[in-house]
């Protein structure tokens, strides 16, 4: 379609727009993405990933993803290589929402980088409507390796919801 930057293009061109304006290296945000995804109503084992971009170690961080249980479903949250030295903890605290630790309880950081940090493995309900399926991270809290909180900001996402699964 003209105009679209498409799906895969989106989760690169936040960063690099944000680290193109020169707002993260002087003010030192760390930020996280949540990157698009797409699937089949009535269909499982669709993964989305959230990204991070730190420019200094993190001794952990956290935040709420919101999403529409009339659509989907989060099956489970995985860490990824990226906070392997560190804990991750969930809970699906309420209907449409996961709260998501991840903090290095036994000395641990997240190294200062780019990249996926926790994924998501959800379904998409059979009666799902077909359409845009908002994915929202909020509730965001990043401290440094001692506990000093730390500027934050977040990238929301999209699943899409395509035809029924066959």
């Amino acid at each position: 379609m003209a105009g679209s930057l498409g799906q895969k293009n989106r989760h690169i061109l936040a960063p690099l727009l944000w680290l193109c304006s020169g707002a993260w290296l002087s003010a030192q945000t760390d930020f996280l993405w949540l990157e698009d995804g797409a699937g089949s109503a009535g269909g499982n084992d669709y993964a989305v990933d959230l990204s991070l971009v730190n420019a200094n170690e993190l001794g952990g961080f956290q935040f709420v993803l919101t999403y529409d249980t009339a659509a989907l479903s989060i099956d489970t949250v995985i860490a990824l290589e990226r906070v392997s030295d560190v804990d991750l903890f969930y809970d699906q605290t309420f209907p449409g929402e996961v709260a998501v630790l991840v903090a290095g309880l036994s000395g641990g950081v997240v190294e200062p980088g780019v990249g996926g940090v926790v994924r998501f493995e959800l379904s998409v309900k059979a009666g799902a409507v077909q359409g845009a399926s908002p994915l929202t991270v909020r509730e965001i809290d990043f401290s440094d390796p001692v506990g000093n909180t730390r500027p934050s900001a977040a990238v929301d996402g999209t699943f899409i919801v395509q035809g029924a699964h066959v």
